[in-house]
């Protein structure tokens, strides 16, 4: 239950900062979903928060915010 807990959090601030980013609150969805991240091996972002990594998409999600990232 404590790590389901933790995974909702971290979705939601992946899902927060794409849609920051996106700023078309569907696409971001979308690309959570679907979207390949060529960076973690084509998985998605939801796969990657699934499988306990969603830090790491956060990380790269702020990296692009910051202009670190294209």
């Amino acid at each position: 239950m404590i790590a389901t807990l933790a995974d909702n959090s971290i979705q939601s601030q992946v899902l927060a900062l794409a849609c920051r980013l996106e700023r078309c609150p569907d696409r971001a969805l979308e690309w959570y979903r679907h979207g390949a991240i060529r960076e973690f091996g084509g998985r998605s972002a939801a796969q990657m928060v699934r499988c306990g990594e969603g830090q790491r998409v956060l990380g790269f999600l702020e990296a692009i915010a910051a202009g670190e990232r294209g």
